[in-house]
């Protein structure tokens, strides 16, 4: 009866997991089932709310540096969203600004502040680490270089798939037109390198969007080739990037590529004549829209000059930008109090299910006492029938 019971709640539960496409990792005996990681509430239908990530590293910057990148954030009209920075040697008066700005801040380990290790590669181990304990918190995940990237839209929102997606973004020039770009291609790639691969544009490392659980594959992916080729403290792991998309064909099942056309630009090596700004100084794109994003704006002198006076933070409210983001709050306790009403449910529903069991499984035995009883009866009167005749 123990066993049978087990079987049919067991049968609940993965009815529960398929409705909610788990990604769990669970054992079960059919006398004594374990759940090991039981995540599949943070997946169901209505939970549709969870966050975008934005995460990003830096070390030693002080706060005019990365200013533009935090005020450009918050004022962009970014919702439902958190920030996470890893920081390093960095002073208190940065950390109480990005505090301000509502960024969750972590102290990157020493063991990569001590090494010969530079940041540019480091950061994908980190993010690798980071999301591995908390990928299935979040929806989307955009990660960009900080001291030259700023917002003006939530670039999310243009990303609007609920698949799984990976998305780089295209510089303006293809490799073999930069010095830097094809050596780094040749490092990376090898004595494999495929001769087209110089022929496809660039595509940048410091700018990538993609769902969580594909963003953390490819900063595993990518830390394992740096590591492999020992170039930790090599500048350019570009080239990496650019050797698993053009010469590994890794991840072309998902792989979005957006140029100056698109939601965000990387205008480094683009010509200054084709950078256009409407009159409110946002940054257009060749569509003639307005960038979600800019990277590398710094490398234009006139447009640094525009972007540090349009995100000067001197008298800059942060509570009236960092409170919008916090609105949903209310709507997170809402759908918490759904959820905590689905699962007493599902609770009172099993308690019922078992007592049916129970009474299904008592009414027998209870009947079988009954018939047991009854013949015993039966034979008793049997015997006073007999002795009565004889």
């Amino acid at each position: 009866m123990i066993t049978n019971y087990n079987q049919n709640i067991f049968l609940i539960l993965l009815i529960i997991l398929k409705l909610n496409s788990v990604k769990t990792n669970f054992s079960f005996s059919l006398d004594n089932i374990k759940i090991r990681y039981l995540y599949f509430l943070d997946y169901l239908p209505w939970n549709k709310n969870k966050k975008n990530l934005i995460i990003g590293a830096f070390t030693n910057h002080p706060w005019k540096v990365v200013r533009n990148f935090f005020i450009s954030l918050i004022k962009s009209g970014f919702h439902n969203y958190e920030i996470v920075m890893f920081i390093g040697n960095v002073q208190e008066e940065t950390k109480d600004k990005m505090k301000q700005c509502g960024v969750i801040i972590y102290e990157i380990p020493k063991e990569y502040l001590e090494s010969k290790s530079i940041i540019q590669n480091y950061r994908f181990k980190i993010y690798e680490d980071f999301l591995k304990k908390n990928k299935y918190k979040y929806n989307k995940v955009f990660t960009a270089d900080i001291k030259d990237t700023i917002f003006q839209k939530d670039i999310f929102q243009l990303f609007n798939s609920s698949k799984t997606f990976l998305g780089f973004f295209y510089e303006e020039k293809i490799i073999k037109e930069t010095p830097a770009n094809i050596d780094w291609a040749k490092f990376y790639c090898g004595k494999n390198i495929k001769e087209n691969t110089f022929n496809k544009k660039i595509i940048c490392s410091g700018s990538i969007i993609g769902s969580a659980d594909k963003f953390y594959e490819f900063c595993k992916i990518l830390w394992k080739i740096i590591e492999d080729n020992n170039s930790t403290d090599y500048f350019g792991e570009q080239g990496a990037v650019n050797c698993m998309i053009h010469n590994q064909n890794l991840f072309n099942d998902c792989v979005i590529l957006q140029d100056n056309n698109g939601p965000l630009m990387t205008i480094g090596l683009s010509k200054r004549k084709n950078i256009k700004l409407d009159k409110n100084d946002n940054i257009i794109n060749y569509k003639g829209e307005i960038a979600a994003a800019v990277h590398q704006y710094d490398r234009m002198r006139d447009i640094t000059e525009k972007m540090n006076n349009k995100f000067d933070d001197t008298n800059l409210n942060f509570n009236n930008f960092v409170n919008s983001n916090n609105n949903i709050k209310s709507e997170n306790i809402f759908n918490f109090l759904i959820l905590f009403a689905v699962i007493i449910i599902v609770v009172i529903l099993i308690f019922l299910f078992y007592l049916f069991i129970k009474w299904k499984t008592s009414k027998k035995f209870f009947k079988k006492i009954k018939i047991k009883n009854r013949k015993k009866n039966n034979k008793k009167i049997k015997r006073k029938y007999q002795k009565i005749k004889n």
